[in-house]
């Protein structure tokens, strides 16, 4: 695990779809195909990656590289072997609290008219925005819905049918190591957690001062280390989910 301070880094949170983002509307969670800084994710494009999208009043962040290994063990051998399985990554968000969009995506409302399923809108939206090859929910194929957590990733693929190698599963975490100068510059390392689902959301109140509340994030994809903007918003192939 390594600490990182908000003033050390800057933060993105994008979806995996290019065309459309995630943020709050008349107190719930649906989709918006326009950039914008009030989005809890813009869509995954480089203009998003603008100093103008970045989460203001973030306080720390925990990120955490890790992976699954399995122990195999041979009859008539001391040692074992440690057989990497997959990749786990975390990062954990913290950042001053100042309203409910965090809140919403986590637990919900969906907004009907985006949602995967309509019964069932008190969800949230921590699996992103995507769409399906076949038809789902009642939805034909290609339609971008928010995601609600029963689809197989390896069917959440880049617009249906259109580019169909591709997922569009959860939600991309973009961080960005800040320079000497305090300032995040093209040439400045890139760390990207792709393909991640917004796992735990909590508040800690404070009466006397600021309070906050963290995300978490969590991917099984590899992360991606990057130094250019087009390198951070890459697709995601299915063979990698």
């Amino acid at each position: 695990m390594t600490y990182f301070l908000g003033r050390d880094v800057q933060v993105w949170i994008l979806t995996e779809n290019d065309a459309q983002g995630i943020g709050v509307t008349s107190g719930e969670a649906a989709m918006n195909s326009s950039l914008a800084v009030a989005n809890f994710a813009n869509k995954k494009v480089t203009g998003a990656l603008d100093a103008a999208y970045l989460y203001a009043d973030v306080t720390a962040i925990d990120l955490t590289l890790d992976k699954v290994d399995e122990q195999i063990s041979y009859y008539g051998k001391r040692s074992t072997l440690n057989a990497e399985m997959k990749k786990m990554s975390t990062i954990s968000i913290t950042r001053k609290k100042d309203d409910n969009v965090w809140d919403i995506i986590f637990n919900g409302p969906q907004k009907s008219g985006d949602a995967f399923d309509t019964d069932k809108l008190d969800i949230g939206a921590r699996w992103g925005a995507c769409s399906t090859p076949a038809a789902r929910f009642g939805h034909s194929a290609g339609t971008d819905k928010l995601h609600n957590g029963l689809v197989n990733p390896k069917e959440s693929n880049d617009h249906g049918s259109t580019n169909s190698a591709d997922s569009n599963y959860g939600y991309r975490v973009v961080l960005q190591m800040k320079s000497p100068s305090g300032t995040g510059n093209l040439g400045d390392e890139f760390i990207v957690l792709p393909n991640a689902c917004f796992t735990e959301h909590s508040v800690s109140l404070n009466a006397d001062g600021i309070s906050e509340e963290t995300a978490v994030f969590e991917t099984m994809v590899d992360p991606v280390i990057a130094y250019r903007h087009a390198d951070c918003v890459g697709a995601t192939h299915m063979s990698d989910i």
